[in-house]
């Protein structure tokens, strides 16, 4: 075989090559595309107008609260001391539940784990820890499934989902 025919050849070879590669990507592509379409059932955070549903807990000073009692408060929060942003929010989120004045915040984690969580928000809002668990009759109301959550609530639904920057933590 010749110089020329073996480049050729080894020419062709890489275009096949590459025209595989390109139509696995482009079918990659597709099957994103179609997860990115349904990504808002499974965000991490309810959308707006999410209805909350029925749940009854106690907080850290006895308060029973339920949907009825939440919808009476301006912000709700879910938090989990084992989570780096929750970590990093936790100081100006604390700021910003002082500045609104009505605010449930739940805390996800270990006894020993949420003290610190619940201390540092002592008589600036109501408070609930909860253990991790798969079934979280809280965060299922809510919709959450990811840490950390703000929210507005009202007339029984979501009304916002805070971002980060509106509560004075960059991230």
């Amino acid at each position: 075989m010749s110089i020329p025919t073996a480049a050729a050849l080894a020419a062709g070879l890489v275009a096949s090559l590459n025209l595989l590669l390109t139509f696995g990507v482009i079918r990659r592509l597709r099957e994103h595309t179609k997860l990115l379409a349904t990504r808002s059932e499974h965000a991490p955070a309810p959308q707006p107008g999410h209805a909350i549903g029925e749940f009854n807990t106690t907080s850290v000073d006895g308060v029973a609260v339920t949907r009825e009692w939440v919808e009476r408060q301006g912000v709700v929060a879910f938090l989990s001391p084992g989570c780096e942003a929750c970590e990093e929010a936790l100081a100006p989120l604390t700021d910003y539940v002082r500045g609104v004045g009505r605010a449930l915040v739940v805390v996800e984690g270990e006894d020993t784990e949420t003290r610190r969580f619940a201390d540092a928000f002592d008589g600036l809002a109501t408070v609930v820890t909860q253990r991790p668990a798969v079934a979280d009759p809280v965060r299922e109301a809510f919709g959450v499934k990811a840490f950390p959550i703000v929210m507005t609530v009202g007339d029984g639904a979501v009304t916002a989902v805070l971002e980060p920057a509106a509560y004075g933590h960059a991230r």
